[in-house]
């Protein structure tokens, strides 16, 4: 497990939220209503993320950890 930036998140990885493990489907970039950039992580089977660019996410890799 690693600590990454939100913005590295990519589909396939897994990320702990809430200390529940989801599956990352998809990664959006978007602006939030005040025009700041932001990254939206879409989880199978769930809810999406809306995490900024530069709050830090813990995520699984290949099972070995972000690289």
């Amino acid at each position: 497990m690693a600590e990454v930036l939100g913005t590295t998140g990519r589909a396939g990885d897994m990320v702990n939220i809430r200390g529940k493990w989801q599956e990352v489907k998809a990664v959006r970039k978007e602006r939030d209503r005040l025009g700041k950039r932001e990254v939206v992580l879409v989880f199978k089977g769930e809810h999406a993320l809306r995490v900024g660019l530069t709050q830090r996410v813990d995520v699984l890799r290949g099972g070995r950890g972000a690289r």
